[in-house]
């Protein structure tokens, strides 16, 4: 049996904050990784052209129209290949997704379209002793995106990678979906990420925001009429920014639980202390 090849899907804008811990994280679990960068303005194209040139497996390419993100996953349909889709504030247990590799490998997924792993949707890490306050999938949605292309003829027409579109199926169909998270305990859990959708993840994002404070997705921030840019425009000259109301009522479900989250944050620190990405992020600055 072929052994498959399991390809990384990145799309960022302004992640400055977690891109690096993001991709550092899958880098093992991954032959090669697609990064897209949708014109960011902070220090995320720094980072990942350092990231890119120190592992040749991190492709990263600039793209202004972000309906266009889905295209380089086009031809890859039908092949013996698995898709992993991570957004920038997505932190997998890099060491258990070793597991996740094996079982990929020897084809106990072969059958499943795509695969949903636990979540802890991030509010809040004491980076001091590395313990996290947020909201568990379940009973919140799983947002994991780790795909069986082997299954496809083709996926087209998607408004932005790996969301929607038309998908057209060799065998199977989208309903064969691995509900992985309803069935294993986060703490016992190989497939789980750490969603750091509720914190700030890039220096240009407002410092102090209020509880619960989502930062609207790409899509979100780019298909918008006059009227809300026109709003976001005004709270930025506060300090202020949109928040994404459909990240709210998804990620934001039953009791709020304080979880250890060191396995998720691997960059070391003087004296042993882990240090957060802002300190990571002024640091390499200076530099």
């Amino acid at each position: 049996m072929q052994t498959p090849e399991i390809i990384g899907f990145m799309l960022v804008r302004n992640e400055d904050l977690f891109v690096e811990q993001a991709l550092m994280n899958v880098l093992d679990f991954c032959d090669r990784i697609i990064v897209l960068d949708n014109d960011s303005q902070d220090g995320t194209a720094a980072i990942l052209a350092r990231l890119s040139a120190a592992h040749s497996k991190i492709e990263v390419q600039q793209i202004s129209d972000t309906s266009r993100s889905h295209e380089p996953l086009e031809p890859l349909a039908g092949g013996n290949i698995w898709v992993l889709g991570v957004d920038g504030d997505e932190l997998y247990d890099a060491r258990r997704l070793q597991a996740v590799r094996e079982k990929i490998v020897q084809g106990v997924f072969r059958d499943w379209w795509v695969l949903f792993g636990n979540v802890l949707n991030c509010a809040e890490i004491d980076w001091g002793s590395l313990q996290a306050r947020g909201y568990l999938a379940p009973p919140c949605r799983s947002m994991t995106k780790l795909y069986n292309f082997q299954m496809l003829k083709s996926w087209t027409n998607c408004p932005q990678r790996l969301h929607g579109g038309e998908q057209h199926f060799v065998r199977g169909d989208a309903s064969l979906r691995h509900d992985i998270y309803k069935h294993v305990a986060w703490d016992d859990a190989e497939f789980r990420c750490l969603h750091t959708c509720f914190m700030r993840r890039s220096t240009l994002d407002p410092e102090m925001q209020p509880s619960g404070m989502a930062r609207q997705n790409v899509t979100e921030e780019q298909h918008t009429g006059m009227k809300r840019a026109m709003v976001r425009w005004l709270l930025s000259r506060v300090g202020r920014q949109l928040r994404s109301n459909w990240k709210l009522e998804k990620y934001r479900r039953g009791p709020l639980v304080t979880a250890d989250v060191s396995p998720f944050l691997t960059h070391p620190a003087a004296d042993g202390v882990q240090a957060s990405p802002e300190d990571r992020t002024a640091v390499t600055a200076s530099q």
